[in-house]
């Protein structure tokens, strides 16, 4: 697509998923803002009650060029999940974008394959690219809901990406990264990503204004 036709999109459809550039690149976010508010409360993540169809789970391993999108995981696997963060052996972040990365699981196996394969670094260089920040070990990608449940100000909801959301999240994050002025591009990025896998009402239309995301909270699995 060219830098003309790019600048004058207003709105292009993945499916039924709709991604939004607001020509004028829209208000700008100063670093004190309150951007994070939503996850101020946020301790604890849980599985959500009401999915949407074909529900995954995008896996992400140490030198891997894609993603294997994998069934989304039940309760019990949450849960062991959630052992592990305890244990130390993962982190779990939500990022200012309602997206939840989980992060630097990395088994024996998946050592020796990547050292077989002369990368040193456990680094996870795609995921990095996708969150925007620095992740490590294999990593998985999730969304959060931006409202707590009922009666419990401090948990938030899982929810899932379907294999339509995240390729059009792979397009975005592909599209800011060769147009952003903060990438080095020749423009202002005013695109926006709507999280239509999520309820209405846990949906805000995001953009990403800053070449790093900023963790909103670290909240426990459960």
């Amino acid at each position: 697509m060219s830098i003309a036709l790019l600048a004058t999109l207003s709105l292009f459809v993945c499916g039924d998923v709709r991604v939004e550039l607001d020509a004028s690149g829209g208000f700008e976010l100063s670093d004190d803002d309150g951007a994070m508010a939503w996850a101020q409360a946020l301790r604890e993540l849980r599985l959500g009650e009401d999915g949407v169809e074909d529900e995954i789970l995008p896996s992400i391993a140490v030198g891997a060029a894609e993603a294997t999108l994998m069934d989304a995981p039940d309760a019990r696997a949450i849960a062991k999940l959630g052992r592990k963060q305890l244990a130390g052996h993962l982190k779990v972040e939500v990022l200012e974008s309602q997206l939840v990365v989980i992060h630097g699981m990395e088994s024996k196996e998946e050592r020796l394959e990547r050292e077989r394969a002369g990368i040193e670094s456990a680094e996870n260089v795609l995921a990095s690219q996708l969150a925007c920040r620095p992740i490590y070990g294999t990593a998985f990608f999730l969304l959060a809901h931006r409202h707590p449940i009922a009666g419990s100000a401090h948990v938030h909801e899982l929810a899932f990406f379907d294999k339509e959301l995240w390729s059009t999240y792979i397009d975005y994050m592909s599209r800011a990264r060769e147009f952003a002025d903060f990438f080095g591009g020749p423009s202002k990025f005013g695109m926006k990503i709507h999280w239509q896998t999520l309820p209405h009402e846990q949906r805000e239309p995001w953009v990403l204004r800053r070449a790093t995301m900023r963790v909103a909270a670290t909240p426990q699995l459960r």
